[in-house]
């Protein structure tokens, strides 16, 4: 089309975590020579770009794991709802609520739109104001609420009692974030002791499992950041034993990957130090080890307890495994186990389904980051080796001038780009000395490299003068995908 090649292009990566996540691509009406505060603003706005897709896909993240926490709620036997801090709305309500009180959940904005449930104190009746109820002081107050009673006016028209409790939830600075209300139907004093005891528990119960739910959301959260950060596989499995660890409460936890041959497991990192050349550090695939196991065969194995662990495998006492239950599991990649994490506990227990669950999710992760790691150290190697192979060994002699030259990159970084030097000794008598720039990293630009350096040595000898050689250059490079 003779009209795009009067037109202007621009195309820029979209970053986020140290990856490229996709390309923004603009087309102007006409030729043009962007400014520097154009270039600068479009990379503005490639970079905003990036960090709305980047934010969309935690948030994706995140929605799926509060669908989690709406799921477990729902089983619960008492009534939850959390809120949000500062501004109190009410993010969550299982469906016990709304038989509780016989109405369907109210979802407030604030704390003010809590005068929607009507309450009152035990024997009175004033009406509890808005930030009388326990959720609304645990928010405001970070206050702390057990075992109040509440006189309530349901939906129906009736009254009946509940007991509440409340409690704000904190971040790592300690700012109330949220808080976690919970409460029981007591109108019926007349049941047993037992009944309303165990009921009690429950709640109890749920207020926990409602504050680890959300405390797992956040951390969970993290380790998603850490692994879009992390480029290299050491990186990625530091972050995943940190994350693990975190997220499950493990107190130890270790992560490696099958060497070239696919003979040997090899430490990437872990929790406890490990001697080079122990045997943490490498474990013969063919080895009576859990790792070597579960890599072997890409089935996880659940131990209850350190000394059931050390008698079905006694090679874990040389590594210093002692405590409580252990998880291992394998690294799975492409349908082909690639290595093992491993994750210990304090206490002897059998894992719940919604742990082991947890922790297979982790080792998806991790195993997904780990080739994404794998793939970018290769291409970065291959481009290197290429980037390489296509400077000049060595520069030629001249007779009354003195040549040296040293390639080294401004920034350090995993990739490689499109610099490049040569030296030419022209049949004239002359010199050509080229210094040139492919736009862009990665194996790519170092080929698109490797085609120009090509077609301008050969331009040189052509004994044109340098601006004639830049012009036919120009001509060849727009046949040059990349150029």
């Amino acid at each position: 089309d003779p009209a795009a090649a009067e037109r202007a292009w621009a195309a820029l990566p979209l970053r986020a975590g140290g990856e490229v996540i996709g390309a923004l691509t603009l087309t102007f009406a006409g030729p043009r020579r962007f400014a520097a505060d154009e270039r600068t603003f479009l990379a503005t706005v490639a970079a905003q770009c990036a960090l709305s897709l980047e934010r969309t896909r935690l948030y994706e993240a995140a929605q799926a794991e509060r669908e989690r926490l709406r799921a477990v709620l729902s089983q619960l036997p008492v009534g939850v709802i959390i809120g949000e801090a500062p501004s109190g709305r009410l993010v969550l309500g299982n469906e016990e609520v709304e038989r509780i009180w016989r109405h369907p959940f109210l979802r407030s904005a604030s704390v003010g739109e809590y005068s929607g449930y009507r309450g009152f104190r035990p024997g009175a009746e004033n009406v509890l104001g808005a930030e009388d109820w326990p959720l609304a002081r645990a928010l405001l107050h970070g206050e702390v609420v057990s075992d109040e009673e509440i006189d309530i006016q349901r939906g129906d028209g009736s009254r009946g009692t509940i007991l509440v409790n409340a409690a704000p939830i904190r971040d790592a600075d300690g700012t109330v974030v949220a808080a976690v209300c919970s409460f029981l139907d007591i109108t019926e004093r007349a049941e047993s002791r037992r009944r309303l005891d165990s009921a009690y528990a429950a709640e109890r119960e749920a207020r926990a499992a409602a504050e680890a739910a959300w405390s797992r959301l956040d951390r969970l959260q993290k380790v998603t950041a850490g692994l879009s950060e992390a480029v290299t596989p050491v990186q990625v499995a530091t972050v995943m034993v940190e994350g693990g660890l975190s997220v499950l409460g493990g107190t130890s936890a270790w992560i490696g990957v099958l060497d070239e041959p696919g003979r040997t497991l090899v430490a990437l990192a872990a929790s406890f130090p490990i001697e080079p050349g122990g045997p943490a550090a490498q474990i013969p695939l063919s080895a009576a080890s859990p790792r070597a196991e579960v890599t072997r065969t890409g089935t996880p194995v659940w131990l209850p307890s350190a000394a059931e662990a050390q008698d079905r495998y006694p090679g874990l006492r040389a590594i210093g495994i002692a405590g409580g239950a252990l998880g291992v599991v394998p690294l799975v990649s492409h349908g082909r186990p690639i290595g093992a994490m491993l994750l210990s506990f304090d206490e002897s227990r059998e894992l719940a389904p919604e742990e082991r669950a947890l922790v297979v999710t982790l080792a998806e992760q991790c195993a997904q980051a780990l080739e994404r790691a794998r793939l970018h150290q290769r291409e970065h190697d291959t481009a290197l080796t290429l980037q390489q192979s296509m400077l000049p060994s060595a520069l030629p002699v001249v007779s009354g001038l003195g040549l040296t030259g040293c390639y080294r990159p401004a920034v350090e970084t995993l990739e490689v780009g499109g610099d490049w030097y040569d030296v030419h000794a022209l049949p004239d008598g002359r010199v050509a000395l080229m210094v040139g720039d492919v736009v862009g990293r990665g194996l790519g630009a170092a080929t698109t490299m490797g085609q120009l350096r090509s077609a301008l040595a050969a331009l040189a000898l052509s004994e044109a003068a340098p601006g004639r050689v830049l012009d036919d250059l120009e001509r060849f490079a727009r046949r040059v995908e990349g150029a």
